[in-house]
């Protein structure tokens, strides 16, 4: 195995780095295993991030779940530190950390230490579950489906047991019966159980309704207000009381008839101003019209455009990025060929037919609609001053 991807502790010698250019900033470029396992080296003012969430990335949340080991739903440097310098103690290899390759052979598992020869082992037993013993690699789905790695073992320690795992009929009976009063709970094979929680909870309400049954046959009339008939009472009352509804609420009419005139009022006031600027916007010469009808635009819009575009000069990524809990350490700004590679838009392959006539496609009614109001608007103006006087008799 070469110097460079020899696995070592030894953080005395210092490790050499490649950095690059990206975005404007520079960030360290991890080209072997040995980077990898000397991140604990590089200075955290060097890191592009701090820390990011565990969720809403395009990355295997699960994965990200267990690299998050204090649970606080976020991914920081020591994090990720520990995760790498796990994964690259268990390897025979440390450059297998950034091969990207979709198995890992079990040769390169190392079996060295109490923990490899344990992951080895296990990986095993998956294969073996899963009906591939003579598999020479594991796969991350072998992994990922519990259900078919367990739906053959009798007990996973999950701690969670089927009715199917009793040991004869009696037992399955009660675990139905807890399920049937508590509710199960899924076991790794994908099977209705029951816990350690639910099994206590059961026998030990068993023992309160037995207790208090007992006291009543003991002592009927103390317990049992109303005899024999005590579960007629109850049902009756049941009844009774399931059938009482709330009162109803009493419309309020004034209440509704102020309504009623504040929107009036509202409506009048709107309808007014309207008119009024309906009127001042006619008296115009008709050039002045869609001057008069810019500079509304440009009062209404440019405060925000001018806004948009002093942040839009910024064009740094780190904002963002923070704003969806990202700690980003330096200020990655965007130019042109960075943001292009940052978006992509849908193209056809090469060679590709289109047909553009959809059948199902939305009627555009609406360019009609546009024709016609910019119609009656023009006559309206045209008729306002005076010009289609002659046309009318």
């Amino acid at each position: 195995m070469s110097d460079t991807t020899e696995k070592s502790d030894d953080s005395s010698v210092p490790h050499r780095w490649h950095f690059v250019r990206l975005g404007g900033f520079d960030q360290v470029k991890l080209e072997t295993g040995a980077d990898m396992l000397a991140l604990d080296q590089l200075d955290q003012k060097l890191w592009a991030a701090l820390s990011c969430p565990t969720q809403g990335l395009e990355f295997d949340e699960k994965t990200l779940d267990l690299i998050d080991t204090d649970g606080d739903g976020r991914i920081r440097v020591p994090d990720i530190i520990v995760a790498t310098k796990w994964a690259g103690s268990l390897l025979k290899d440390p450059d297998d950390l950034i091969q990207g390759a979709s198995s890992l052979p079990l040769s390169e598992i190392d079996d060295s230490t109490p923990e490899g020869r344990e992951l080895l082992s296990s990986a095993k037993q998956i294969l073996k579950n899963l009906a591939k013993s003579d598999a020479s690699e594991i796969i991350a789905d072998d992994t990922a489906d519990t259900v078919k790695i367990f739906s053959k073992t009798k007990f996973n320690g999950d701690g969670i047991i089927p009715a199917d795992s009793a040991d004869d009929e009696a037992m399955g009976d009660v675990i139905v019966d807890i399920i049937a009063c508590f509710g199960s709970e899924e076991d790794r094979s994908g099977l209705p159980g029951v816990s350690q929680e639910k099994v206590d909870k059961f026998f030990a309400e068993a023992q309160t309704y037995s207790d208090w049954w007992k006291k009543a046959e003991d002592d009927a009339d103390s317990v049992l207000s109303y005899g024999d008939t005590t579960d007629e009472v109850v049902a009756i009352f049941q009844t009774v009381k399931a059938g009482q509804g709330s009162p109803k609420q009493v419309f309020d009419i004034a209440k509704f008839a102020g309504i009623f005139a504040a929107i009036g009022l509202a409506i009048g006031a709107l309808a007014t101003a309207i008119a009024s600027v309906v009127t001042g916007f006619m008296d115009l010469v008709w050039w002045q019209m869609p001057l008069a009808a810019l500079g509304i635009l440009l009062a209404i819009s440019g405060p925000s455009m001018i806004i948009a575009y002093l942040k839009l000069r910024k064009r740094n990524l780190a904002p963002i990025l923070d704003a969806n809990g990202w700690a980003v350490n330096t200020r990655a700004m965007i130019n042109i060929p960075f943001g292009a590679s940052l978006t992509r838009t849908a193209t056809l392959p090469p060679g590709s037919r289109q047909t553009l006539k959809d059948p199902f496609a939305k009627k555009k009614l609406w360019e009609l609609y546009v024709l016609l109001i910019g119609f009656l608007m023009a006559a309206g103006v045209l008729l306002y001053k005076g010009y289609l006087q002659y046309l009318i008799p």
